[in-house]
């Protein structure tokens, strides 16, 4: 009897299991199907964000004394495959938070699957080692989040880059 309820109990445990895979395959297949997920995740839509990028003006070798000057590209890219959005607001920050560039005299649309860049020269060491862009974009729909990142690289005999990925710190979603 005793050995009858643990097979029981195993049984009854996998049904489970099996019972509750399958609701998940089910609820990701409808999802896919809806075009919400990507492999085993959902798909995150916002109307608007607001994104930090860390960039680099220059940075130290050695001691501090001693910089290394860098070019900065900033790159935004509309993922979204069928809708555009439209940035509002690019500005570039130094080390201290004070404003040295807005790169936006008005809205700029971009449509899906297109790209915009903005360029810090390599001579222009402002920024400092704690330099930042701000991004703001919205749409009048929920869409994909665009990729926001900057590319850093110099061109001296070094061959330093860096990439350095842009931050939600502000967002809506429906």
């Amino acid at each position: 009897m005793r050995q009858l309820l643990g097979v029981l109990a195993i049984l009854s445990t996998v049904l489970i299991v099996l019972g509750s895979s399958y609701v998940d395959r089910h609820a990701q297949a409808r999802e896919a199907a809806e075009g919400r997920t990507h492999g085993s995740r959902a798909i995150e839509r916002h109307e608007s964000q607001t994104l930090y990028v860390p960039v680099y003006a220059h940075i130290y070798y050695f001691n501090r004394n001693r910089r290394y000057n860098l070019a900065t590209t900033l790159s935004i890219r509309n993922t979204d495959l069928d809708h555009p959005l439209t940035l509002t607001s690019v500005k570039y920050y130094d080390s201290r938070g004070a404003l040295l560039q807005d790169h936006l005299s008005q809205p700029l649309r971009l449509d899906p699957l297109t790209s915009v860049d903005y360029v810090v020269d390599e001579r222009d060491g402002r920024g400092g080692s704690g330099a930042s862009f701000l991004v703001e974009w919205k749409a009048e729909q929920a869409l994909t989040a665009p990729v926001v990142e900057a590319v850093m690289i110099s061109s001296g005999t070094q061959g330093v880059s860096l990439v350095s990925p842009g931050r939600v710190i502000r967002q809506s979603s429906r």
